[in-house]
């Protein structure tokens, strides 16, 4: 199987995850999805957390921390 062949059969696969017969539901869990997606990227791929994400979890551990003390 060629590069390109492949990339795209493991698209479909990925693709096929949240696809159940149903518009609302998925196959796939949230856990599921971040494994599979986690899968996808490389050590060279580049990842960057969205601002509202990072602002959302910095405020998150903030808040977190105060109430264990």
């Amino acid at each position: 199987m060629d590069k390109a062949a492949d990339q795209a059969a493991r698209r479909a696969a990925f693709h096929a995850l949240f696809k159940s017969g149903e518009e609302s539901k998925s196959v796939a869990s949230k856990g599921e999805f971040t494994q599979a997606l986690a899968g996808l990227l490389t050590p060279t791929t580049r990842f960057v957390v969205p601002q509202y994400l990072r602002q959302a979890l910095e405020w998150i551990t903030k808040t977190s921390a105060k109430e264990t003390r």
